[in-house]
């Protein structure tokens, strides 16, 4: 009968990986820190700026859609559909990181 091999090592488990040229899996906190950053990234570069600052204002300072109406002088229903159309772009851009 062969013997079982040990995988409780991690040493052994590290070793195998760099021998086969692959990196350890990513943990939890890495690809949230991996996520957020290109979540900034698209929200930098690929919004419109007025998309832009809805965005910062509805998910960052948490206002509602009237307030931020009323702050940039236009209908809530603009402001609902802008903010609709940047989910969307964000969404396109990250879909293949999620």
């Amino acid at each position: 009968m062969a013997k079982r091999v040990s995988t409780e090592n991690p040493a052994y488990i590290r070793r195998l990986l760099e021998l086969s040229g692959e990196q350890e899996a990513e943990t939890n906190d890495q690809q949230l820190r991996r996520l957020k950053r290109a979540l900034r990234e698209v929200i930098k570069n690929d919004l419109t700026p007025r998309q832009k600052e809805m965005v910062v204002l509805y998910y960052y300072e948490g206002m509602k859609m009237c307030r931020i109406a009323e702050k940039l002088n236009l209908d809530t229903s603009t402001v609902s559909r802008t903010i609709k159309r940047a989910r969307r772009n964000i969404y396109d851009r990250l879909k293949y990181l999620i």
